[in-house]
């Protein structure tokens, strides 16, 4: 039998691989990977507007919409077609398109441009045509009147966490 302080201590191995987790919590908070969070707020003019479908320069299928704000968008999630609704709100299963399901920053913003306790260091455009590439074959036929919806993201500030106001919108248009 070997004396005790010879023998393996797991204890030590449980310290090592907490650390290692801890580590890689500290490297994810530090190299921009935040959790949007947000205030909601639909009374200031945020919105979606202006769908245009047409073709890129490779003859692509677009679906270009118009997103703008008190301030520049900085961010878009939840963008997706879908039936037409004018109460319902529709989950991935039910959209016929989804473009974006979490946010995504857009307009030339990305998570590294904030600083501590303050805005953005770059100021994107406030009007911004957002354009995005899609396949006509999970569309209802050409005519059908569906429902486009975005949740736009703006005034975002860092602080312990990095925080969004937003706004859900939809618009209505006829498929291409």
């Amino acid at each position: 039998m070997q004396p005790k302080f010879l023998q393996p201590n797991n204890n030590i191995n449980m310290m090592k691989s907490n650390c290692f987790v801890l580590v890689i919590f500290i490297f994810l908070a530090l190299s921009g990977a935040f959790a949007f969070t947000g205030v909601f707020n639909c009374k200031d003019g945020a919105g979606i507007e202006n769908p245009r479908w047409g073709n890129d320069s490779t003859n692509a299928q677009t679906l270009t919409i118009d997103v703008k704000g008190p301030s520049p968008i900085q961010a878009v999630g939840n963008y997706k077609v879908y039936f037409y609704s004018t109460g319902k709100e529709a989950n991935t299963t039910e959209a016929y398109y989804v473009f974006m399901h979490t946010p995504d920053w857009v307009n030339g913003y990305a998570s590294n441009m904030f600083t501590a306790n303050g805005g953005s260091t770059w100021v994107g455009a406030n009007l911004f045509s957002l354009t995005l590439i899609y396949s006509p074959k999970k569309f209802p036929p050409s005519g059908t009147i569906i429902t486009i919806g975005a949740t736009v993201h703006y005034d975002c500030t860092l602080g312990s966490d990095l925080v969004c106001k937003y706004c859900p919108m939809r618009i209505y248009t006829k498929a291409p």
